[in-house]
């Protein structure tokens, strides 16, 4: 394949690649708990809320559902959002190009192939980060979901002010 035939190249290539793999992991867990916690904030003001739809009969699953909706739909706007404004971003430089920095040995030049990278986003790539985005809410959301539907209804109003 291409790295082996392109020798210490292709395996700067690679380790490249772990490398990015690592951090990008990094900020999902980073990410995920960041709105975990904002998600499980807003829960707790609102649980004398959930404590009166509880007392006239809505179940837990209802509260599940509608915490885990609320999270999805706000992320898809949001995200949709982001990726609006990063797909016109990635296409001003496909046309302007960024170039090559000049310090060092090179080492830019190799890994833009060349002194301009001209980056291309396809359509795959938005929706598969728009639905990574989406499952790292909805996944966020499912603890403090949870939460909500464990406490008393009784306990939850008097929680009220």
């Amino acid at each position: 394949d291409w790295r082996a035939a392109s020798g210490i190249v292709g395996q700067l290539i690679a380790v490249l690649y772990g490398i990015l793999i690592v951090i990008l992991l990094i900020i999902g867990v980073v990410s995920l708990v960041i709105v975990n916690n904002s998600i499980l904030m807003a829960t707790m003001d609102r649980i004398g809320e959930v404590g009166t739809m509880r007392a006239i009969g809505a179940g837990r699953n209802l509260i599940l559902a509608m915490f885990a909706l609320e999270s999805v739909v706000l992320t898809v706007m949001a995200a949709a959002g982001g990726a609006t404004l990063a797909a016109m971003l990635v296409g001003w430089l496909e046309v302007a190009g960024l170039p090559a920095p000049s310090m060092g040995n090179g080492i830019f030049i190799v890994l833009f192939g060349g002194r301009v990278l001209n980056p291309v986003l396809t359509v795959t790539q938005v929706l598969g980060g728009v639905g990574i985005v989406s499952v790292v809410a909805l996944v966020a959301t499912l603890y403090p979901a949870f939460t909500a539907t464990r406490v008393p209804p009784i306990v939850a109003m008097q929680r009220r002010e």
